[in-house]
């Protein structure tokens, strides 16, 4: 295989749905003892807006700069906002195209997906070839105008710890999200929907992980310390199987998702998941999600539920999303980079 370099930023697993892929695709390509080269640009990070905005506006640039004698070979960018023209092969991974879709507010917001816009943009124009996470993602950038022959779609993966655990009558009564605060995730419908119907849930409880975005501290200030609604932050990733597997139900409201993995996990683990009924998900995951207009009907829908129809679930889960081919198949991509 060519030399090889991954750019990245943050391969934090907790850090959300982009930071976990580069978090696991260099700890893939490490447990294959794969050579490659490193450009990460967590080191440059900010917290504070103006921070922020200067890593998008020249912080980045002149790291680049820096690291330019790394790219002669095959370029993995795991991220278009990381995305400029090297002299070798680029390829580019897709998660989706929110950034182009959704209006941002703020002047980092705004900042940002002007620039955003424009690296992806330049990716099209000059990449060699793109990994889409999904079917979705891909017909999305067919849509922007990439031939379909440049692009590749590698599903993620659910790792070999999520899996099977107690029986689900011995679980929790507790349905559960997991995730970040930001408008297309729906956080504040699936809170209002709870609370509208909490006497109609029975003994279920509501809980939420995660945290950060636009909303988290408005929606925290409005249900906290309500009745069966509980907020318990960011959870670790040690402890993240465990967390599923206690659950009765795991709930993503979002309005959109790029692939959305936590479906994954949570089915693998033996937690049904459910999504509402115009929840743009990629068909290949939202066949293992419940559809429903109301977490109402949640409480009835788990009464049916077997350890036999869970095992099922579970179990196809794993056979078609396994991890150890995503890797496989990002290798096989990479390798025949030159070729595109």
């Amino acid at each position: 295989m060519n030399e090889l370099t991954v750019i990245y930023n943050n391969p934090d697993p907790q850090a959300g749905g982009i930071p976990r892929y580069a978090h696991r695709i260099i700890e893939g390509f490490k447990n294959r003892d794969i050579e490659f080269r490193e450009i990460d640009f967590t080191d440059i990070s900010s917290d504070n807006i103006v921070g922020k905005v200067a890593n998008l506006a020249w912080r980045r640039k002149r790291h680049r700069q820096k690291n330019a004698h790394k790219l002669r070979g095959t370029n993995l960018f795991v991220q278009p906002e990381l995305y400029w023209p090297t002299q070798g092969t680029d390829i580019v991974t897709v998660h989706d195209l929110f950034m182009k879709e959704y209006q941002a507010t703020g002047i980092y917001g705004r900042v940002r997906q002007k620039l955003y816009n424009i690296r992806f943009q330049r990716a099209i124009d000059n990449a060699d070839h793109f990994i889409a996470v999904s079917t979705q993602t891909r017909d999305k950038l067919v849509e922007e105008g990439v031939d379909e022959d440049n692009i590749t779609v590698i599903n993620l993966g659910v790792r070999e710890k999520f899996t099977l655990g107690k029986k689900y009558s011995e679980r929790d009564d507790k349905i559960g999200y997991l995730g970040d605060f930001r408008p297309r995730k729906r956080v504040g419908k699936l809170l209002a929907d709870f609370d509208e119907n909490r006497e109609e849930m029975e003994d279920l409880e509501l809980v939420i992980g995660g945290g950060g975005g636009d909303h988290e501290e408005e929606l925290k200030e409005k249900y906290l310390g309500k009745e069966k609604i509980t907020f318990e932050g960011k959870i670790p990733e040690e402890d993240l199987v465990s967390w599923y597997k206690n659950l009765k139900a795991f709930v993503l409201p979002t309005e959109l998702e790029g692939f959305g993995l936590p479906v994954l996990e949570a089915t693998a683990c033996g937690t049904p998941v459910f999504v509402y009924k115009d929840a743009a998900i990629p068909e290949e995951v939202k066949e293992y999600c419940y559809e429903i207009e109301s977490v109402s009907e949640i409480s009835k829908k788990i009464e049916e539920f077997s350890n036999d129809v869970i095992q099922a679930r579970a179990s196809g889960v794993q056979g078609e999303f396994d991890w150890r081919r995503t890797i496989e198949d990002t290798v096989e991509t990479l390798g025949v980079g030159t070729k595109f």
